[in-house]
């Protein structure tokens, strides 16, 4: 599985130095580099961002199966209702116990750039939080891997603060403190898109996909 994942090199100088073949932003507000997103801790946050997209795979690259299908080329995005911290502590780390207490959510929107994008969901619509640089990794990410049966883009945006208003209406507010916001964008492999996508038509998916990433198995 970990090989239907491939972490992309952006803009981060850094990120070629420290980790060969990974990109990550940081948190943001912390460290050197990019002032808004500097590339701190980069090695550990793309690792936890590639055993993430792991985890979660089948369901991603179903639902991107199913998008890219009916409304073409495009990024699947992951919005989350906790800090990126919170999203990807693993078990045994310090924190973990505590970030399941805040019923981590995700909502996963296809986000075209094409006249085919669902009316809601265009590049545009879904970016006015993010600031340019992301805007522009995020564009480079969909022009590398966004339009074939072979790769989409995943972008992870870790915190409300990335949200629009109508994402925020439906993402749950976390009680208590969440670690700080910061995004990752990572290209994926479907592996089997044609399995991928008969996945998602036995889901008949709606525009956008709540996940509820702590409820009791």
């Amino acid at each position: 599985m970990k090989n239907l994942i491939m972490l992309i090199l952006s803009n981060l100088a850094l990120a070629v130095a420290q980790c060969p073949g990974a990109m990550a932003s940081a948190p943001s507000g912390n460290g050197t580099g990019d002032a808004a997103h500097p590339p701190i801790e980069l090695c550990g946050v793309a690792g936890k961002l590639h055993r993430f997209a792991v985890d979660q795979h089948e369901v991603l690259a179903a639902f991107a199966a199913c998008k890219f299908a009916k409304n073409g080329k495009g990024a699947l995005f992951v919005f989350t209702n906790c800090g990126l911290g919170d999203l990807l502590v693993e078990e045994g780390e310090a924190g973990f116990v505590n970030a399941r207490k805040l019923k981590r959510q995700m909502i996963v929107v296809w986000v075209g750039v094409t006249d085919r994008a669902a009316e809601d969901c265009t590049l545009v619509k879904l970016t006015e939080k993010c600031d340019p640089q992301m805007v522009a990794n995020i564009t480079q990410s969909i022009e590398n891997s966004g339009g074939s049966r072979e790769t989409f883009p995943l972008i992870v945006l870790g915190g409300v603060k990335y949200a629009t208003e109508d994402v925020k209406e439906v993402l749950r507010p976390v009680s208590g403190k969440t670690a700080e916001n910061g995004y990752g964008v990572l290209g994926m492999q479907f592996g089997d898109y044609r399995e991928a996508l008969k996945i998602g038509l036995r889901h008949d998916f709606e525009d956008a996909l709540v996940v509820e990433l702590d409820d009791e198995q």
